[in-house]
C-alpha cells in the first residue's frame, strides 16, 4: 500500500460501513458571531466523536437553504445540524420535514415539532 501510495476511497468505504461519518452544518453567514462560534464547539466535538464535518453558509434566501440541504443529503451526509432560528419559516418547514425523514436533525436556537429533530 504504502509502495504504490495507495489512499482508501471514503466513499467506497462508506459503502460498506453505510456511514459516512460526516455531518452537514449550515448557517446564515458565517460572520456572525453566535454562528462562528457555534460552529467552533460544533467542529471540536464532531471531530472528537471522528466525525468530518461540512459547512454550508447559506444566506437567508429560501431557494438557497433548500438548495444546500439537498446538496448535503445527496453527499449523504450522516446528520444535519442546522444554526439559528433563521431556518424556521413562517409557513412550510416541508423541506426541512423531508430532510429529517433522511437523516437525524438538529436545529440550534429554535425548535420545529418534527420526527427525527
Amino acid at each position: 500500500m504504502d509502495e504504490n501510495n495507495y489512499t482508501p476511497n471514503m466513499f467506497a468505504r462508506s459503502l460498506g460501513l453505510n456511514t459516512m461519518k460526516m455531518v452537514g452544518v449550515l448557517c446564515s453567514d458565517i460572520s456572525d458571531i453566535f454562528y462562528a462560534r457555534s460552529i467552533s464547539v460544533i467542529e471540536k466535538r464532531l471531530r472528537a466523536e471522528g466525525f468530518d464535518m461540512i459547512l454550508c453558509c447559506t444566506g437567508v434566501n429560501i431557494t438557497d437553504k433548500k438548495k444546500y440541504m439537498e446538496l448535503l443529503l445527496q453527499k449523504r451526509v450522516d446528520a444535519m445540524i442546522l444554526i439559528g432560528s433563521i431556518f424556521k419559516e413562517q409557513n412550510d418547514n416541508s423541506h426541512i420535514e423531508e430532510a429529517a425523514r433522511r437523516v437525524p436533525l438538529v436545529i440550534i436556537n429554535s425548535y420545529l415539532d418534527l420526527p427525527n429533530t
